[in-house]
Formats: C-alpha cells, structure tokens, sequence
C-alpha cells in the first residue's frame, strides 16, 4: 500500500511528502523489527510464553478448569493453574 501512495505522490509531483513519508516509513519498519524481536525474545523466556502467577492468567485457568475436558486438557490446566 505504501509503494502505491508513493507512485501515487510522485506522479502527482508531490515528491516533498513522499520523501517525509518515505523517512517515516524507514523509521517505522526499523522499530517494528526492533520492537517485534525484543517481544519474542521477552515472550521465549517464559516457561509458558506469557505472564503465569498473574490473576488474569489465574482467572482463565480456573475458568477452564470447571468445563469438561480430556484427560490432554485436564493436565495443562493444571499446569496452568501451578505457575508451571
């Protein structure tokens, strides 16, 4: 979509503000990756890829632990639930 709007700006003779859009767009690409791999390595760290010990992550554990489940479930629920 970018490149289009950029075609789009330079055919119409607005090459100012594609080259703004273009610097932002630099800077914006460069923070998603920046900011995309300091979350996976954040999110490997943790044994379950989320914040355990947290009420929430509590709450939604003890919510599916009063459904009906396999014996596959029952178990992560548990696990869940420990902090494991």
């Amino acid at each position: 979509m970018m490149s289009s709007d950029g075609a789009s700006l330079v055919a119409g003779g607005r090459t100012d503000l594609h080259r703004k859009i273009g610097s932002f767009s630099a800077v914006l690409a460069i923070a998603m990756v920046v900011l995309g791999t300091l979350g996976a390595l954040i999110a490997a760290r943790r044994a379950t890829g989320c914040a355990v010990g947290d009420r929430a992550t509590r709450v939604a554990a003890q919510r599916v632990n009063s459904a009906k489940k396999s014996p596959m479930q029952d178990q992560m629920c548990r696990r869940l639930a420990s902090g494991c």
